[in-house]
């Protein structure tokens, strides 16, 4: 059996993760014996078919036994499902925003954020798919967040950045830097209530559409959060993020009647 995966992680190497194991009993803080797969957010699309067959046999395979969560990632600066809150890795760049640095390229699609596409369109929403064969072998679906993805920030029209982030440079690290050194120097800044807000929102969303045991909020990928020099100054809006993530968590958690991690 061939399982191709772009990131195999234990748990107790994930930096900043709301936890629990989606059970009634309080966590006692014993990690031992968890084996988490953590998937990209693209890998799936890259070697699925288009159909939903395809797609549930992508986690229908995983094995049974020694693996107990699977991390799913619909992120990077926009989502590989149909959402209300962010946009989708299919959708438009907006020609209308005035560019902050010159395009490197016209506007195009990977391969595999057309297959995301197909799959929508076909009625598919390749995550209730997922979450349904996870509960199916008793492994713990997880849905992991990246906070800051930042693929491609050095072309302007590049389809992975979001028209949000386009129509915002002043929520950049470094608002308006042309000709940045690395690609942080594009993330958001979290300083800015919208930013937080925009995030907070997909937390949310994810929480009421899927039947998921937990949230991981991905700080690692990318790694800078706030202006450099302001680190310091406002850590406390990193921290109101993951205050605010744990309180939508425990509404679903309340409103299931289980412990949402």
């Amino acid at each position: 059996m061939k399982i191709k995966i772009c990131f195999i992680a234990l748990l107790g190497a994930l930096a900043a993760c709301l936890f629990g194991c989606g059970e009634n009993k309080p966590f006692d803080g014993r990690r031992e014996n968890m084996f988490v797969i953590t998937e990209d957010c693209s890998q799936a699309f890259m070697v699925c078919e288009p159909d939903e067959k395809s797609v549930r046999a992508y986690v229908a395979d995983f094995p049974a036994g020694a693996l107990t969560h699977v991390f799913l990632s619909p992120t990077c600066m926009r989502l590989t499902y149909k959402s209300k809150v962010w946009e989708s890795v299919w959708e438009p760049v907006d020609a209308s925003i005035p560019p902050v640095m010159k395009p490197k390229s016209e506007p195009k699609f990977y391969d595999w954020q057309l297959k995301a596409k197909k799959l929508c369109g076909l009625g598919v929403n390749p995550y209730s798919a997922w979450v349904e064969e996870c509960r199916k072998k008793n492994i713990s679906p997880w849905f992991s967040l990246r906070m800051n993805d930042v693929h491609d920030v050095s072309n302007w029209n590049a389809t992975l950045t979001s028209n949000f982030w386009r129509r915002n440079p002043n929520f950049w690290r470094y608002p308006y830097r042309a000709k940045p050194r690395e690609w942080n120097d594009l993330a958001f800044d979290y300083a800015h209530k919208p930013v937080r807000d925009r995030i907070i929102a997909l937390v949310d969303e994810v929480l009421d559409m899927y039947d998921i045991d937990g949230v991981e909020l991905d700080w690692q990928r990318f790694g800078l959060h706030l202006r450099a020099g302001r680190e310091a100054a406002d850590a406390h809006c990193l921290t109101e993020v993951v205050a605010r993530a744990r309180a939508v968590a425990d509404k679903y958690g309340k409103m299931r009647g289980t412990k949402i991690g």
